[in-house]
C-alpha cells in the first residue's frame, strides 16, 4: 500500500480533531457570541426614545398658564393679529381699554461689599553710600607670576 499526501493530511486532521475533542477549554471572553446580535441596552434605548416621542406628540403644545393675579401682565383677549398671537400685553384686572406694560426687575442675589484696611509697615531700603576715592584698577598678571600651582588642578 502506498501513502499519498492526501492520506497523510486526512489522518493528521482526524488525529487533531480527536485531541481537540478531549480538551476542555474555556470560551474566549473577548470573542462575541453570534446568538445575540444586538445588546439589550440598545433595545431599551430605542424603546425609551419611541415612548418619549409618543408622549411628546400627545402632550399639549404649551403648558397650562397659571391663573392671572391682580397687577400681572397678560395678553389682551380681544387683540390678535393674523397668526393668532396677542398684539399687546395688558394689565390683568385693568378695567380700562388702555394697555399698560409693567416691567419688574427682581434681583435674587445680594452682594455685600466690605472694605478692609490692612496696615502695611513701611520698610526702609538700604541706600548705597558713594565711595569717595575709588581704588585704581590693577592690571592682571600672567599665570607665570600669580603663584598658583596649576599642576595640582590638572590632576583632577
Amino acid at each position: 500500500m502506498r501513502l499519498t499526501d492526501s492520506d497523510i493530511i486526512s489522518t493528521a486532521r482526524d488525529l487533531r480533531d480527536e485531541q481537540n475533542a478531549r480538551l476542555q477549554v474555556k470560551p474566549n471572553p473577548l470573542k462575541r457570541s453570534n446568538n445575540r446580535s444586538m445588546p439589550l441596552w440598545w433595545a431599551a434605548t430605542a424603546a425609551a426614545l419611541i415612548i418619549g416621542f409618543v408622549a411628546g406628540r400627545h402632550s399639549p403644545a404649551s403648558p397650562p398658564a397659571p391663573p392671572a393675579r391682580e397687577g400681572t401682565i397678560t395678553p389682551a383677549a380681544g387683540d390678535s393679529n393674523k397668526s393668532g398671537l396677542a398684539s399687546a400685553p395688558s394689565l390683568a384686572g385693568d378695567a380700562g381699554g388702555e394697555a399698560a406694560i409693567i416691567r419688574e426687575v427682581i434681583h435674587d442675589t445680594i452682594f455685600q461689599t466690605r472694605i478692609v484696611h490692612v496696615p502695611v509697615p513701611q520698610v526702609m531700603t538700604a541706600q548705597a553710600e558713594p565711595v569717595a576715592d575709588p581704588e585704581p584698577e590693577t592690571p592682571g598678571c600672567s599665570m607665570l607670576c600669580d603663584d598658583i600651582p596649576y599642576e595640582l588642578l590638572a590632576n583632577n
